[in-house]
């Protein structure tokens, strides 16, 4: 590969789920046919298993690949049940209609770990739940807001209330499971004090109203987006922000993102990659704000010459200290504020062996068996 400039994240991305190599071969035929659809509903590659069969919002079928690299899976058959409900998957575990279950719902979890056929697994997730304040929309321009915002929100609530253990306080974008993340920042608690007082040094001594836009639908790194947004709201309240919480689909939401109608957005981010430049660029970079990733339209070119410097070189100690810089800047411009990082949970049967939970979603099969 040539590149028109150095990027020491480009190895990182190439190996992402998105820079998949597709058989260009297979491709051609498709484009001869006339169905170049069927790439995608009709997969070939070189996994374990072989696509055999799927059935729209039913299943998925593949069986054994013979001819892989590593060795024959130790399954002959795999099939993905396709349940978007939370409570129906559990039925089928519980039923042993299957064997293993994805996202349990985290008030399913102390019912799963009392049940002796099942068993839990739990992995650090590369992914960060926040609430984006729209900067370039007073009073959010006003660094003091944000900080009197973040200062009134009590995470450990948000934590037990809405992840029930299965989350972790984010004082970062980035993970602690990020190589780039950055342990000498301070933990932040809330302190309803420093919250009015930053207000009343914005001129704000008396409150405001505010909206924030919400999805109602759970995400893989915030379970209950409504729920995480009433206790926001509660937390606002006790230093006289008025929180309105406006429940939209995301097509809707979006649209009003485009336009900037919005004043603050409950949103989240699942990295594609574990390099540090992947939550970064594209959460906050000024080149984000014009693609619509950046939900907080904040563009500091300081910001981004620290991320622009990073990948110019390979020198992880070099990068290191421009993330750290980073981190340190968005601590005190919060243009974003972190709330929680969530684990990734998964249910078998007990009798099911050899899965792998991957952190950047999804679940390796490859050596997966019954005993």
């Amino acid at each position: 590969f040539e590149l028109n400039q150095p990027n020491a994240s480009f190895l990182a991305t190439l190996a992402s789920d998105y820079a998949v190599i597709l058989s260009a071969e297979y491709a051609e035929q498709m484009l001869q046919a006339g169905t170049p659809a069927l790439l995608d509903s009709r997969p070939i590659g070189t996994g374990p298993f072989s696509f055999k069969e799927y059935r729209h919002n039913e299943f998925i079928r593949y069986l054994r690949h013979p001819g892989y690299w590593n060795g024959p899976a130790k399954i002959e058959q795999l099939v993905y049940d396709i349940t978007p409900k939370s409570a129906k998957r559990l039925a089928k575990l519980l039923t042993g209609e299957c064997d293993v279950m994805s996202t349990p719902s985290a008030s399913q979890l102390s019912v799963i770990k009392e049940h002796p056929d099942l068993s839990l697994s739990v992995q650090s997730g590369m992914n960060v739940a926040f609430l984006a304040l729209n900067t370039r929309k007073p009073p959010f321009n006003n660094v003091k807001v944000r900080q009197a915002i973040a200062s009134a929100i009590n995470i450990d609530n948000l934590l037990q209330a809405v992840y029930f253990d299965t989350g972790l306080p984010a004082n970062s974008l980035l993970p602690t499971l990020s190589w780039g993340y950055n342990p000498s920042l301070p933990e932040r608690k809330p302190d309803l004090k420093r919250a009015r007082q930053l207000l009343k040094e914005a001129g704000l001594e008396k409150g405001f109203e505010m909206q924030v836009l919400v999805q109602p639908d759970a995400r893989p790194y915030n379970p209950d987006a409504v729920k995480t947004a009433q206790l926001i709201r509660s937390d606002l309240a006790k230093v006289g922000i008025k929180l309105k919480i406006v429940q939209r689909e995301w097509p809707v939401i979006e649209g009003r993102l485009t336009k900037g109608q919005y004043d603050s957005l409950l949103s989240g981010w699942i990295a594609d990659n574990a390099d540090p430049d992947n939550f970064f660029r594209q959460l906050l970079s000024c080149s984000a704000v014009e693609r619509g990733n950046n939900y907080s339209r904040w563009c500091s070119p300081a910001f981004d010459q620290l991320l622009d410097d990073a990948v110019t070189t390979p020198q992880l100690s070099f990068r290191l200290r421009n993330y750290y810089y980073a981190q340190t800047l968005l601590n005190e411009q919060l243009p974003l504020i972190p709330l929680a990082h969530a684990l990734r949970t998964q249910v078998s049967r007990s009798n099911i062996e050899g899965l792998t939970l991957m952190p950047f979603g999804g679940t390796s099969f490859n050596q997966a068996h019954r005993e």
